[in-house]
């Protein structure tokens, strides 16, 4: 969304892609310092669609399982693989078939 931009989500596109950019400056500022991590997630299924006044069973099948995320990024964190990473069902699927934490 940060990257394309969304209809009617003007605000929530504006602070997505400002966290890439200060991602990115910070990675790049502090680089002999510490290892900065961004990930960019696809719609992740929380109470905020329902808030929103999004019916979450319309789009379901769009929106990843917390607990899936929850694991892929803490497998990320743990290991030496790359910093800036978009979390998709597709990525979730791969982490699963090669043995990752359940």
């Amino acid at each position: 969304m940060a990257a394309t931009g969304s209809a009617g989500m003007p605000a929530y596109s504006a602070s997505k892609g400002a966290l890439a950019g200060l991602a990115r400056s910070l990675a790049s500022e502090w680089r002999h310092r510490i290892a900065l991590r961004h990930f960019r997630l696809w719609p992740t299924r929380t109470p905020m669609h329902a808030k929103a006044g999004f019916d979450p069973h319309k789009f379901d099948w769009l929106l990843m399982n917390p607990d899936a995320v929850a694991s892929f990024v803490v497998d990320r964190l743990e290991s030496a693989r790359r910093v800036n990473q978009t979390i998709s069902p597709a990525s979730l699927f791969t982490h699963r078939l090669v043995g990752a934490r359940p």
